[in-house]
C-alpha cells in the first residue's frame, strides 16, 4: 500500500454515488454507493460503508461492504469487517471475529 500522499481519501463525513477509477490505493471512511476500481489497494476502514462492486488488487475490509470484491492478489477481513457479497481472490485472510456472507471463490 502506498504512502498517504499517494492515496484517495474519502473523508467520514462524505458520500461518493458513483464510480471510482483510481491509480492509487483507495480509503473509504466514509461511505461509497457505486462501484470502486484500482490498480492498488482498496481500503474500507472501521465506519467506513462501500455499497459498491469492488474490483483492484488488495482489498482491505475493517468496515462493511454490500457487494462482490474481486482482488488480483488478496482480499483481508478484519475482525470488525462484514462483506454481503461474494468475494473472488487467490489468497483471503479472514480474522477471528470477521464475517462474508456470500460465496467465496479462491482461484490461485
Amino acid at each position: 500500500m502506498a504512502d498517504e500522499a499517494d492515496r484517495t481519501e474519502i473523508g467520514a463525513r462524505t458520500t461518493v454515488a458513483g464510480d471510482i477509477e483510481a491509480q492509487q490505493d483507495v480509503v473509504v471512511f466514509g461511505r461509497v454507493e457505486g462501484s470502486i476500481a484500482s490498480t492498488g489497494a482498496v481500503i474500507v476502514e472501521e465506519g467506513g460503508m462501500a455499497r459498491a462492486m469492488i474490483r483492484a488488487a488488495h482489498v482491505l475490509v475493517a468496515g462493511a461492504v454490500v457487494g462482490d470484491i474481486r482482488a488480483a492478489e488478496r482480499i483481508e477481513i478484519t475482525e470488525n469487517g462484514r462483506v454481503l457479497g461474494d468475494v473472488y481472490t487467490p489468497r483471503l485472510i479472514l480474522q477471528d471475529g470477521g464475517a462474508v456472507r456470500g460465496r467465496v471463490v479462491m482461484d490461485g
